[in-house]
This record gives C-alpha cells, sequence and structure tokens, in this order.
C-alpha cells in the first residue's frame, strides 16, 4: 500500500479533518493535503513523518482508540523509503537520454548545478516537485532542438506536440496534470489568511536591502542576482521619494527564478507591504499565460497583498510567447524595464532609471498594455460594503446556471420565523432583525428571478451530530450598516435543513446535492456557468474575491472537496 493511501484510510478511520489534523499535529493544511493527495511523501526519518504519526494519536485517542507508541511510527516508515524518488529516477534517465551534463542543464533551468544534482542521486526533493517538474518541461519545450524533443516524445508516447509540456511534467513525477491540488491550495490560503496577522509580522528578521536610485541617474543589471536587486532598487526608490502614487507593474519573466531565493522573496515582500501602507496603490498584470500550478503560486502569494484593498489586477488575453521575456514596473518616480530570452532570467538585462523623458515613455507604454488587459480579480473588503452590494446586484441580473458551495444552507431557504428565532437568541436588536430579514427576502426575490431561466445547484454537506458538536456551524448577514455572524443550534440547523429540502422539491431548478464533507469551513464559492466565480471569505473579515478568468473559473467549478470524513453508521 502506497503511504498517501494509508494516510486516507487513517485520516478516514478516525474521522477528522485536515484542519484538525493540523492543529493536533502541527503541520500546515496544505503539507497534510500534498501528503493525502500524494504530491509530497516526508523523509523516512524525518521530523515531519515523527509530527504527522503524533497528531493522529492524538486524534486517535479522542475518538476512543488506543494507539501504542511508536507503532503507527514504525508502519509508516515501512512504507517509505530512502531510495530516490521517482522524481529523481525520471530526471537521471531524461538527462541520460538527452545526454546533457550537469552544467548544461543549470544553464537551460537557471539552477544551480549541485542542486540538480543532488535532486538527480534523490539526496534533496524540491520543496514543490510538481512545480519543479513543470519548470525542467517548460524549459526543455523552450529549448531542445527538435530532434531531442522527438526522442523523449517517442520514448514517452507523446504524439500531439502541444501536449509536450503537461506529459514530460506528468511523466517526471509519474502523477497525471492536475489543477486541483493548485486551487485547493489558492483556496486554503484565503480560507486560513488573517489579515492583522500578516501585518503584525510583516517585519522580517533583517531588512530589505534595496538601494534608492538619485534624480536623474541610470542603473543597468545584468543576469538573474542582479534581476533580483533591480526590484528591490526599484521599491527602494518609491518609498524613499514620500509621494504616493499608483505603482503600475507587468511581467511574464519566469516565477521560480525570483522564488527560488527565500531571502529575496522575505524582502520584496516586506518592501511592497511598506509600499503600500505608504499609501501607494498597485495595478498589476499577471501573466496567466503560465501552467495552472504556476499562476495560482502567483496568485496565491499575492493574497496576503490583495487583502489590503490596494491591489487592482489585471491580464492580457494573448497566445502565450515563451521566448521574449519582458517587465516594466512604472511609478512617478522611476521606470524598471528588463528584458530576456526563453525560460530562464540568467540572460536578461534590467535597468532602473529615474529620468523624467524615460519615466513618462515607460508611463505611455504601460497605459497602452492597461488599456488591452482584461480584470482578473476584484477585491471587496469590509468597508467596501455598498459597492459590493452593487456588484451582486448586476451579477443576480445576469444570465447563466450558478454552481454554489456552501458549508451551510442559503439564506433565502429560511422562514422568516425561524430567521427571527436565531436572531432573538443571538441577542440582536429589533433594528437588526428588520434589516436581516429584508435581506432575506432580497436574497428569496433575487433567487426566485434567476430560476425563472436558469437553474442554480447547491453542493453542501449535510453534518451529524457529531460533526455538528465538533464545528458548529454559522452564516454571516450583511446588514446596512454591519455584518452579524448567526450560530445555529442542532434544532434550527435540522429545521434550516428541512426547509431547504422542501425548496428544492417545490423548485425544479433549484438542485440540491450533499457533499460527504467540506474542506472548507470559512468560504463560500459560486460560479455562474463560464463568466463568473466569486470566493467569499466569510469569518473574522467578510472579504470577496470576484475572478473572471476562464481558466480560473473553471478550476473552480470542477474542484471537488479533497476530504471525507467517516462515514455515520
Amino acid at each position: 500500500m502506497e503511504f498517501r493511501n494509508y494516510l486516507k484510510e487513517d485520516i478516514d478511520r478516525i474521522g477528522c479533518t485536515l484542519s484538525e489534523l493540523s492543529r493536533a499535529s502541527g503541520l500546515s493544511n496544505a503539507v497534510i493535503s500534498r501528503y493525502r493527495s500524494g504530491e509530497r511523501v516526508p523523509r523516512q526519518n524525518s521530523e515531519m513523518l515523527e509530527m504527522l504519526c503524533s497528531g493522529l494519536d492524538q486524534l486517535d485517542t479522542l475518538t476512543g482508540g488506543s494507539p501504542v507508541p511508536g507503532d503507527r511510527l514504525h508502519r509508516y516508515r515501512s512504507l517509505l523509503s530512502e531510495e530516490p524518488s521517482l522524481l529523481a529516477v525520471h530526471f537521471d534517465q531524461l538527462l541520460r537520454t538527452l545526454q546533457i551534463s550537469m552544467k548544461d542543464i543549470s544553464y537551460v533551468l537557471n539552477y544551480d548545478a549541485s542542486y540538480l544534482s543532488r535532486i538527480r542521486s534523490g539526496k534533496r526533493t524540491p520543496a514543490d516537485p510538481a512545480a519543479f517538474a513543470e519548470h525542467v518541461a517548460r524549459a526543455l519545450n523552450d529549448t531542445l532542438r527538435p530532434a531531442d524533443k522527438a526522442l523523449i516524445s517517442a520514448m514517452l508516447g507523446i504524439s500531439d506536440p502541444d501536449q509536450f509540456n503537461d506529459c514530460l511534467a506528468a511523466w517526471l513525477i509519474e502523477k497525471e496534470p492536475s489543477d486541483i491540488t493548485h486551487i485547493e491550495r489558492f483556496l486554503n490560503q484565503i480560507e486560513n489568511f488573517d489579515l492583522d496577522q500578516f501585518i503584525r509580522s510583516i517585519q522580517f528578521d533583517s531588512p530589505a536591502a534595496g538601494n534608492a536610485l538619485p534624480p536623474g541617474e541610470t542603473k543597468y543589471y545584468y543576469g538573474m542576482l542582479e534581476h533580483r536587486s533591480s526590484e528591490l532598487d526599484f521599491f527602494t526608490t518609491v518609498l524613499a521619494s514620500g509621494c504616493p502614487g499608483i505603482i503600475s507593474m507587468c511581467t511574464d519573466f519566469p516565477m521560480l527564478d525570483l522564488a527560488d531565493d527565500i531571502s529575496f522573496v522575505k524582502q520584496w515582500v516586506s518592501l511592497i507591504a511598506d509600499v503600500l501602507k505608504a499609501g501607494n496603490e498597485i495595478h498589476i498584470i499577471h501573466d496567466v499565460n503560465r501552467p495552472f500550478s504556476e499562476m495560482a503560486m502567483g496568485l496565491e502569494s499575492w493574497i496576503p497583498l490583495y487583502m489590503t484593498g490596494k491591489i487592482v489586477p489585471f491580464y492580457l488575453n494573448t497566445p502565450e510567447s515563451p521566448v521574449y521575456r519582458h517587465l516594466i514596473y512604472s511609478s512617478d518616480q522611476c521606470l524598471l524595464t528588463a528584458e530576456g530570452i526563453g525560460s530562464t532570467s540568467e540572460d536578461s538585462c534590467a535597468i532602473l532609471s529615474s529620468d523624467p523623458t524615460r519615466i513618462r515613455y515607460g508611463q505611455q507604454r504601460i497605459r497602452n498594455l492597461f488599456a488591452r488587459s482584461s480584470p482578473l480579480m476584484k477585491v471587496f473588503r469590509p468597508d467596501q460594503l455598498e459597492t459590493c452590494r452593487e456588484f451582486w446586484k448586476h451579477e443576480n441580473e445576469a444570465p447563466g446556471n450558478r454552481y454554489i458551495k456552501s458549508s451551510v444552507p442559503p439564506i433565502f431557504t429560511l422562514s422568516g420565523d425561524l430567521l427571527r428565532q436565531m436572531l432573538v437568541n443571538e441577542n440582536i436588536d429589533q433594528k437588526h432583525i428588520f434589516q436581516a430579514e429584508a435581506v432575506r427576502m432580497l436574497h428569496l426575490s433575487d433567487v426566485n428571478q434567476i430560476l425563472r431561466n436558469n437553474s442554480i445547484t447547491l453542493d453542501m454537506p449535510l453534518l451529524s451530530r457529531e460533526e455538528f458538536d465538533r464545528y458548529t456551524p454559522e452564516f454571516v448577514i450583511s446588514l446596512l450598516d454591519s455584518e452579524i455572524a448567526v450560530h445555529y443550534t442542532w434544532e434550527t440547523y435540522q429545521k434550516h435543513l428541512r426547509l431547504t429540502k422542501e425548496f428544492s422539491l417545490t423548485n425544479p431548478s433549484f438542485v440540491f446535492t450533499e457533499e460527504p464533507d467540506s474542506a472548507f469551513r470559512n468560504l463560500f464559492i459560486y460560479v455562474r456557468d463560464n463568466k463568473m466565480a466569486v470566493v467569499v471569505k466569510l469569518k473574522t473579515e467578510q472579504i470577496t474575491f470576484t475572478i473572471s478568468h476562464p481558466k480560473m473559473i473553471q478550476a473552480l467549478r470542477h474542484f471537488t472537496t479533497p476530504v471525507f470524513e467517516k462515514e455515520q453508521q
């Protein structure tokens, strides 16, 4: 039995969620999710494996089991091997087939040769094997001679040249390419993110190492290391001016080149946060013509910044052009441009200038880019409640079938009496009870209007009494001047479920489907055909993400909950 199958059996038998196992073990939701999906496995003698087993033992005890200390750890270790991973074996086979040296592959992939050598020998595993495999496949697709690509295609049985990237990446880790894991991580980041905690922790161990460019000067940067410095210097120059404004950004350089240096990433995020706190606003064109995993990773890393409400993202709906790379960052104080060839930043040249003529040229150039771009995502924070309501008003009037994933029943299936009872139990005053009833009636009117010509499908888990006691659900009502969280009792939860089922029976266009479990207790997901997707973070601060890019809409629409609870007898 594979490690991931054994872990899934343990999770199903104990009846725990990833979040509960995360709290018990001290490992993050994302790490456990990757173990469960088979995307990653811990090392045989690693501390992470010991933490995982300790967490499972704790939860086993809580559910009445009597785990033998060390027994589970011994069994898990027996499933793991210190032999090289499939990635290491296939990476070695690929290099031997191509007869390419470590020096040459290091140049192509823009990774240190010793690091690649350790991956090849199995002594080192990339932090994200899937992302590494995709980077290798994309780089080789860009640089291999036709004869070498034909050799690899013949070895792997690739008949369609357009599938070269996906098939090679999948073979390297022997896993079917899927966007589900990446969208799960994207949603996890939204659900668990705490903006206040992020702001408190934004001070890193060392200050950012950028150098402000004096007015009227121009500086050149060559290669990947200097490219990183150019970005730090750009934001430092903006900060040094003390004059907040709009910063415009667009780049299609490979993200992995920059993200591989953790020290740089910390300095970069710290500077971005300082720029936003200084009153600047960032308008950015994201490169969505990357593999989905890299695109999702980029959006995931931007989520803390989106939460500030000062990021306005766009995308260009243009064909992928992996040969010629560009970067342009523009502000009132300076202009940063860069260019490179292929899937590496090693041969790039960046130019940072505070010359007024170059700045004006750059601002006009990036205005032309934004004029040809489309909104990628809008973020509504609690202080933008009226704007968010206006969005939903227009969205409810749009044609198309709806798909909703929620952890609780919808407010429009509540009766007036049940809503009032729940609000009285929460000690809500009469003014807000009246407003909440108006909100319920407005939602019901909107839904009835949608159902006249379209369908609504609701996916929702049905909690057992044990699950309900472990996680007491609630729903949030946005009022005229505030938001209130309404908690269920077991009795009111059962009544609301019954009313929702009755609504489905009397409205054939409203389909209610039961999920085995909801991995997300803090999210509401809405998709309208292939036109619009919305993710709402419900608790702490209600934040709404509206997403209009087809690739992300499809991934959200077909996302399937990866966690399954133990069946109740």
